[in-house]
C-alpha cells in the first residue's frame, strides 16, 4: 500500500499471465477509502503505554554503598521510512532478456534495432517478475518497543575514587524490517518452476517497511572512577555484552539504515536471522587519565618553568572484534532467488571442523574448510548462524604530553605538547572478506581507522590563550 492507494492481488483480478511480463500500468489503482482504510494511509498506535519505575537505596548508614535499579517500556514512532512509503510510491521495471545470435556467420543478434523492429527487447520476450516495488508498507504497523532494566551497586572507595557495578537488559520487539513480501516459500523445484506461484508473480520484489522483529541484550559492566585530586584522574570500565536480534537481516555488518531494519532472509521463518548483532562487541575495556606531574624547582625561577607544569593524559581501548557471516557467492539453496534479490545468502557450516586455524594471518582468518556452499534448490537457505565468526578486535594506547608556561600574571598562558594515536603502532585489522567462492574470500586487505586505531599518528601543537 502506498498513500491512499492500495494494490490488489493480481490473481483475483485475472492479471496473471506467466508467459508475458506486464508492467505495472494496466494494474487497477484503488483508493484507501474503497477498502476502508484511513485516509492517513496508516491505522496509527493509540494504545502505547510506557511506564517508569526506578529505586535508590542507601544500603549503609554512611552513604558509601548504594543500589539502584530500574524499569522501563519505550516507543519508537516511525518517521522516515513509513512517512516516505505514505507519500512516495517508488517501482521500477527492470526487464531481463535472452538474447541469441542467428544467420549463417552466426553474428546477427536476435535483438537489434531494424528498421522493421524499431524496439529491440519485445514484451514476449521479457522474464516474469521483472517490475519492481521499493517501498510497500504495513498499515498495521506497529511501534517498536523496547523494555529495558538495570540493577546497579555503587561503592566509594575513598580517596575520591568509586566503584559501580552494573547489569544492564533490554528486550526488544516489533522492530522494524523491511521483508520482501512476494517472497516464494524454501522449494526443491528452483525459483524458475515457482515464480508464479508469488502472491503477485508478475511482479518482482515488493519491499515491505513492516515490524515483528526481536532483539535481546544482557551486559555486565565494572566501572572505577577517580575524581580529580593529587593531580590524578582516571576512569576505567569493562564491559561484557551479548546482543541478540533477528532484524538485521542476512548478512549484517553494520546499523541498518534509518529505522526500517534489514531485509529478512526467509520471511517465513524471521528467526532464521537470530544472531549476534554485528556491532556489538562481546568484551571491551577502556580507560582514560589525566595526570599532573608534581615536578617544580621553586629555588630557581628559570629552571621551574621547563621542570613544572607537565600533564599526560591518555587513553586505553582493548575491545574484541565484530560479529560476522559467511556468505555463498552466487548460490540460491532455498530456490527463492534470493541471490539474484537480496544478494549472496550464508554459508553452510561443515559440523566437526575447528572455526578457526591454529594460527590466524591476514590472509586466512578463518579455517577454509569450516564452511561450504550448499547446493542450488535444497529447499533451505545456509544453516550456518548471523554472526558466527569474530573479526579482528582493536588494541590501541593513545597518549598526549602537554606543557603550560605562564607568561604574564597568570593570565596568558603559552601550551605546547604533542598528542600519539596508537603509540605502539599495533596493526588493528578490518575484517576479512567472507563470500565463500570469490578469490578475496579469507584475506584481510586493510586496518582500522577509527578510535585512534589506525596506523601511529603524532601531532604537535602550540597554543596562547588569555
Amino acid at each position: 500500500m502506498h498513500g491512499d492507494f492500495v494494490l490488489p492481488n493480481q490473481k483475483a483480478l485475472g492479471y496473471v499471465n506467466p508467459d508475458v511480463a506486464t508492467s505495472l500500468i494496466p494494474t487497477p489503482l484503488v483508493l484507501a477509502s474503497q477498502v476502508h482504510l484511513p485516509a492517513s494511509g496508516r491505522y496509527n498506535p493509540t494504545t502505547d503505554f510506557a511506564p517508569r519505575v526506578g529505586f535508590a537505596w542507601r544500603i549503609t548508614q554512611d552513604g558509601k554503598n548504594v543500589l539502584r535499579g530500574g524499569y522501563g517500556l519505550y516507543y519508537q514512532t516511525l518517521y522516515s521510512g513509513v512517512i516516505q512509503g505514505m507519500f512516495a510510491i517508488e517501482s521500477g521495471f527492470d526487464g531481463f532478456f535472452t538474447n541469441a545470435f542467428s544467420g549463417p556467420k552466426s553474428n546477427v543478434p536476435a535483438l537489434a534495432l531494424t528498421a522493421s523492429n524499431p524496439h529491440p527487447f519485445p514484451a514476449t520476450l521479457a522474464s516474469p517478475a521483472t517490475d519492481i516495488i521499493c517501498d510497500a508498507y504495513d498499515y498495521h504497523h506497529k511501534d517498536p518497543r523496547v523494555h529495558q532494566w538495570n540493577l546497579t551497586y555503587e561503592r566509594d572507595l575513598g580517596f575520591q575514587t568509586g566503584l559501580r557495578l552494573t547489569y544492564d537488559g533490554s528486550h526488544g520487539n516489533e522492530l522494524g524490517i523491511t521483508p520482501n513480501i512476494n517472497q516464494v516459500p524454501p522449494n526443491t523445484a528452483g525459483y524458475n518452476n515457482v515464480a508464479t506461484t508469488a502472491p503477485f508473480p508478475q511482479i518482482g520484489p515488493i519491499f515491505d517497511l513492516a515490524s515483528g522483529a526481536r532483539s535481546n541484550y544482557e551486559a555486565f559492566t565494572v566501572d572505577l572512577n577517580k575524581r580529580f585530586s593529587h593531580g590524578l584522574q582516571f576512569e576505567a570500565s569493562y564491559n561484557h555484552a551479548v546482543n541478540l536480534a533477528n532484524g538485521e537481516g542476512a548478512t549484517p555488518t553494520r546499523f541498518s539504515s534509518g529505522d526500517d531494519g534489514g531485509t529478512p532472509s526467509n520471511i517465513y521463518d524471521l528467526n532464521y536471522d537470530y544472531g549476534n548483532v554485528a556491532f556489538t562487541r562481546r568484551q571491551r575495556f577502556q580507560a582514560t587519565f589525566i595526570y599532573d606531574f608534581p615536578f617544580s624547582y621553586k629555588n630557581n625561577a628559570l629552571l621551574d618553568r621547563f621542570v613544572s607544569g607537565w600533564e599526560l593524559g591518555g587513553v586505553l581501548l582493548f575491545q574484541t572484534g565484530p560479529f560476522l557471516s559467511v556468505q555463498a557467492a552466487g548460490a540460491d539453496p532455498s530456490g527463492t532467488n534470493f541471490e539474484n534479490i537480496n544478494g549472496d545468502g550464508r554459508a553452510d557450516r561443515v559440523p566437526g571442523v575447528s572455526l578457526y586455524p591454529a594460527h590466524k594471518t591476514i590472509n586466512e582468518w578463518i579455517n577454509p574448510a569450516a564452511f561450504a556452499i550448499p547446493p542450488n534448490n535444497i529447499g533451505r537457505f545456509g544453516d550456518s548462524q548471523v554472526g558466527s565468526v569474530v573479526g579482528p578486535g582493536t588494541q590501541t594506547v593513545s597518549l598526549s604530553l602537554f606543557k603550560s608556561v605562564p607568561l604574564y600574571e597568570e593570565r596568558v598562558q603559552f601550551r605546547i605538547g604533542a598528542a600519539v594515536a596508537n603509540v605502539l603502532n599495533h596493526p588493528n585489522y578490518l575484517p576479512p572478506s567472507l563470500d565463500l567462492g570469490n578469490s578475496n574470500f579469507n584475506t584481510i586487505s586493510n586496518v582500522q581507522t577509527v578510535d585512534a586505531a589506525g596506523p601511529r599518528q603524532m601531532m604537535l601543537t602550540a597554543r596562547i590563550t588569555f
